[in-house]
């Protein structure tokens, strides 16, 4: 397990095999992830209330807080484009 601080909160990597990752993404209250999309990479978030949203390369997305979610990815982190972001990484790769 890796534990990743990210201004908005924090990213619990818990496993990964070959081109897959599963991850609990920490958002904390009156925080926000970037407004984004990845031009490879495909997630499915899973939601405490049992519902879940899949997301395609090049869907546009964002999470605002409290709220966690468990991530299964498809994909690297590295192809990741900010269109919006609160901490002033806007259009900056990770």
């Amino acid at each position: 397990m890796k534990i990743i601080q990210k201004p908005w909160g924090r990213e619990v990597h818990l496993f990964k095999w070959n081109q897959w990752r599963l991850k609990l993404l920490q958002i904390n209250e009156g925080n926000r992830t970037s407004l984004q999309y990845h031009k490879e990479k495909e997630e499915f978030w899973f939601f405490n209330d049992g519902t879940w949203r899949h997301l395609p390369p090049n869907e546009v997305h964002r999470l605002t807080g409290p709220i966690t979610v468990l991530e299964i990815a498809k994909g690297e982190d590295t192809d990741i484009v900010r269109l919006e972001d609160d901490y002033q990484r806007t259009n900056s790769q990770v």
